[in-house]
């Protein structure tokens, strides 16, 4: 990963939580207690829209990164 590029740290962030809930959802077949609905409830719900929230800021200062860079790159006067 290059300095100041965001996109593939979050794409390795995405591909964690695609195989977590795959994970998740495969081990209810097996694990299905009130301890399952516990850690659900109060870690893997909870944190699947905070970390969807942090990627999109991600994204949108991956685009202001680049635009920071094009614009100091132009060398045309203002």
């Amino acid at each position: 990963m290059r300095a100041g590029n965001l996109t593939s740290g979050a794409a390795k962030i995405r591909e964690a939580i695609d195989q977590l809930e795959s994970a998740w959802k495969d081990s209810q077949q097996y694990w299905n207690d009130a301890n399952s609905r516990h850690l659900a409830d109060d870690y893997l719900i909870p944190m699947t829209p905070k970390i969807k929230a942090a990627l999109d800021a991600v994204s949108r200062m991956d685009e202001v990164l680049l635009r920071m860079k094009i614009d100091l790159n132009d060398d045309r006067p203002r």
